[in-house]
């Protein structure tokens, strides 16, 4: 009897043992999922390297939608986002919504970049603030500012946005 008791308990310890070493591996695959403003605090040790950020779509290129830009906690704070991968387009009423996008982070060069539309003023701006770095020729490590922007692999609609909530909440 002390024998099957003696078993049964070391069988219990194995199983036990077991279970912890699959729950630590579930737990170092979790997904951490950065807003804007954490994305860009941390992005210079993140270059190349595939992240997951969630944010409001303020901006979709009419052009194809090939780009979108996400917003931080203001609106001084965004990152472009281009499709790629599983995102053959973002669609114009993506803007507004919030969206969970996974990509690798890309460091736009000096002198890089290009905007998706020449009305574009939001896709302006960054290549215009690029260029401008790219043109002065004593730049700084101080006066660089990097520009880093997102290849898209995937996105999933988290929120709509107000407005057509509003409207598909009186559908039936």
């Amino acid at each position: 009897m002390r024998k099957y008791f003696v078993i049964i308990v070391l069988s219990m310890m194995v199983f036990a043992c077991g279970n912890r070493q699959n729950q630590s591996a579930s737990t170092e695959n979790a997904v951490v999922v950065l807003t804007v403003d954490d994305l860009m605090a941390v992005a210079a040790e993140h270059v190349d390297q595939e992240v997951v950020i969630s944010g409001l779509i303020t901006h979709v290129c009419k052009h194809g939608g090939q780009r979108c830009f996400v917003m931080g906690t203001t609106d001084e704070v965004t990152i472009r986002v281009e499709a790629g991968d599983e995102i053959e387009s973002f669609k114009q009423e993506h803007v507004g919504d919030v969206l969970q996008i996974t990509g690798i982070l890309r460091l736009v060069p000096v002198g890089g970049g290009d905007a998706c539309e020449e009305d574009d003023a939001a896709a302006a701006g960054e290549v215009a603030e690029v260029a401008e770095k790219a043109d002065s020729t004593e730049v700084s490590d101080e006066e660089y500012v990097p520009v880093y922007y997102i290849d898209g692999l995937k996105f999933v609609v988290v929120t709509e946005g107000e407005e057509k909530t509003e409207e598909n909440s009186g559908e039936v």
